[in-house]
């Protein structure tokens, strides 16, 4: 065993205690930053219809606690090795310094016996104890034991260590329990939640349903509607063809029974004025000649002259 071993042996406790100390766990009710692996689900939040927004809080709560659980794992499996490491390296030391401790132990019994022999050989001889070399004999012994200490002090820095990482990994095994509850109840809220969002979305495509339904009824209803109004239209013009054909049809009989009744009017005159003339003519031979003529001047020239004039006796006017 080398004296830099020790040194090296600090500087890496140094480093994994100052590793341990930036190791920094998220709060279970927080958010996940933009380099967390979920932080691609919390995007565009704010569009989300509110009716959605209790499962999506929800949802995101069960990220965020997977995220934890899962650095509450890695954190766990880091402090694993790290003490598995520190258990190998504790272990190395402890062979270490039980070897020093035989080591110091021969080098005790040697010594003890070479101080024996020495002292019987001084004795034996009358020679004073030479006190310079023997201190000199007891520096390396005291410079074994110096490193012992000194290994006893490192062994026990990694056995604190250790415990301190044991503390760590229990915390870590709570809050990993703690994050695995929570977990489970947001799962049943969230699965509670599913549930009431599938009746909503089985009454809403009800809903739907009935809604297109009513629709085709509208538009069918509308196609019926029109063709009746075409129908309707067509009637009408052809009722509207009819009275105006009928109402030429009356003016002209109405025109043709007025020209009738003037003509009989007019003929009935004539047969008057012609049966007058035949009674004037077939009258009495006694009656005088100045009452003829008092007769004649009672029928004025137009009414006698012109139908005389236009037809004799027993003849019809033509029509005007």
């Amino acid at each position: 065993m080398t004296t830099g071993q020790p040194s090296s042996f600090l500087a890496f406790s140094e480093d994994t205690i100052r590793d341990a100390q930036k190791v920094k766990t998220s709060e279970l009710d927080g958010v996940p930053s933009e380099n967390e692996p979920f932080h691609g689900y919390f995007a565009e939040v704010d569009e989300v219809d509110p009716a959605d927004a209790s499962s999506i809080f929800e949802e995101a709560q069960r990220l965020c606690l997977i995220t934890e659980l899962r650095h509450c794992e890695v954190e766990l499996h880091r402090a694993s090795n790290e003490k598995k490491t520190l258990r190998l390296l504790l272990d190395k030391k402890e062979e270490e310094l039980k070897h020093l401790r035989s080591e110091l132990t021969k080098a005790r019994e040697y010594e003890s016996e070479l101080e024996k022999q020495v002292t019987s050989i001084m004795k034996k001889y009358g020679l004073p104890l030479p006190s310079s070399e023997a201190n000199t004999s007891m520096s390396q012994p005291q410079q074994k034991l110096d490193m012992i200490g000194q290994l006893r002090g490192e062994v026990d820095q990694v056995r604190a260590e250790c415990n301190e990482w044991k503390v760590k990994m229990d915390a870590l095994i709570v809050a990993k329990n703690d994050a695995l509850a929570k977990l489970l109840a947001l799962e049943v809220q969230l699965r509670n939640a599913q549930g009431s969002n599938l009746v909503q979305v089985g009454r809403i495509a009800k809903l739907e349903a009935s809604l297109v339904k009513a629709k085709a009824e509208v538009v069918e209803a509308r196609a019926e509607a029109s063709v009746i109004q075409g129908k309707a239209d067509r009637t009408v013009a052809i009722y509207l063809k009819d009275a105006t054909d009928a109402q030429m049809e009356l003016r002209e009989a109405s025109d043709q029974e007025k020209r009738s009744n003037d003509y009989e009017i007019k003929q009935a005159k004539l047969e008057e004025a012609d049966a007058k003339f035949v009674l004037s003519s077939d009258g009495d031979d006694d009656v005088e000649d100045d009452e003829e003529e008092g007769a004649a001047e009672e029928v004025t020239p137009g009414e006698e002259a012109g139908p005389r004039e236009a037809t004799g006796p027993g003849e019809i006017a033509p029509l005007e």
